[in-house]
């Protein structure tokens, strides 16, 4: 089954639309003024994190230089996969737990 999927992708992706095209073009010529927006956003929620995480007990981390990605240590009772579905139900916000990314839970 997974080869019908390569072949149609592959299908698919032997030219980029027109609009792609557009879309990447304009992207290009303005790069900069993107890329400054772009990390002026990641800069900012950084912060948001570093705050969150010096008031919390239970939780560390190291946090990257400006990227949107990181691996946040939680200390909590739960299993972290059941923790994620719990608080994408009841709150939307969306985690995935680092043994998705083969990242085992260090000890405390």
């Amino acid at each position: 089954m997974s080869d019908k999927f390569r072949k149609y992708r592959d299908y698919t992706m032997i030219s980029a639309g027109v609009c792609d095209d557009f879309l990447a073009t304009h992207i290009l010529r303005h790069k900069d003024l993107i890329l400054e927006r772009n990390r002026s956003i990641v800069c900012a929620n950084l912060e948001i994190v570093r705050k969150w995480v010096k008031q919390e007990s239970r939780v560390s981390v190291i946090l990257p230089r400006h990227v949107s990605t990181s691996f946040i240590k939680l200390n909590i009772p739960e299993e972290t996969g059941a923790f994620c579905i719990r608080l994408l139900k009841e709150t939307g916000v969306l985690l995935v737990p680092g043994n998705r990314f083969d990242m085992r839970a260090m000890p405390v």
